[in-house]
């Protein structure tokens, strides 16, 4: 349900790469963070669109979801 949400532009998806792996290649959905980083290996948070990483709510959201992967010990 995730990944279709985020395909009809519902918001973003936070779920294992390989899951969507076609999606990115067809450009159907983008990564914010297309190297991987700051997240953990197996997972790549999806947006509908290109975005611009500098804006303020990227930001928040990105720092947001870090700190919730550092808690839960699924990242470093």
């Amino acid at each position: 349900m995730l990944i279709e949400a985020a395909l009809a532009g519902l918001g973003v998806a936070w779920v294992p790469r390989l899951y969507i792996d076609a999606e990115l290649e067809q450009g159907r959905l983008v990564a914010p963070w297309p190297d991987g980083k700051g997240l953990t290996k197996n997972f790549c948070l999806v947006l509908p669109e290109p975005i611009e990483l500098s804006e303020r709510p990227v930001q928040a959201f990105s720092k947001w979801i870090l700190e919730e992967a550092r808690g839960s010990g699924i990242s470093r």
